[in-house]
């Protein structure tokens, strides 16, 4: 009996939706322009179009096909986003060092395979990495931690 990927369904609707909403909002908070005078808004517009066309092809590519029924693991994903929620509110409100911690140990914490010190010293990666290409590359104004650094 053939049963619906409901992984391939499930991924295809979730970047289906992302690609729209980037698209949407792309072009609702910026100006996107033409081809001949791209405005900030027409990268991310192209990009969230070309994220939404590839979900709907995940999404039909899972229907149909013969794969046995299998549990989804929603926990990683789901920790993953809360990661990503964590770090915009905190790089805000507390700074990039509490957010980029908040990021790597809370989207790492279903990882078996890294112990705390291999946790710390992506933490460490990431913030270098970070600070050179944002503060010191990019120049941008950002605090380390807010209201001290």
């Amino acid at each position: 009996m053939k049963h619906n990927d409901l992984m391939e369904i499930t991924v295809g609707i979730f970047f289906l939706i992302l690609g729209l909403a980037m698209f949407f909002y792309a072009r609702n908070h910026y100006e996107v322009g033409e081809l001949s005078q791209m405005g900030p808004g027409f990268f991310p517009s192209a990009l969230g179009i070309i994220m939404a066309v590839l979900g709907g092809l995940i999404s039909i590519s899972g229907i149909g096909t013969s794969v046995k029924a299998r549990d989804l693991n929603y926990k990683p994903a789901a920790l993953i986003t809360l990661s990503i929620i964590a770090f915009a509110f905190l790089i805000e409100t507390i700074g990039a060092l509490i957010a980029i911690a908040a990021l790597v140990f809370i989207s790492t914490a279903t990882e078996n395979k890294l112990n705390w010190r291999k946790k710390l010293i992506l933490f460490i990666a990431l913030f270098i990495i970070a600070l050179l290409v944002f503060k010191v590359s990019l120049g941008m104004n950002f605090s380390l931690i807010k209201g001290v650094l």
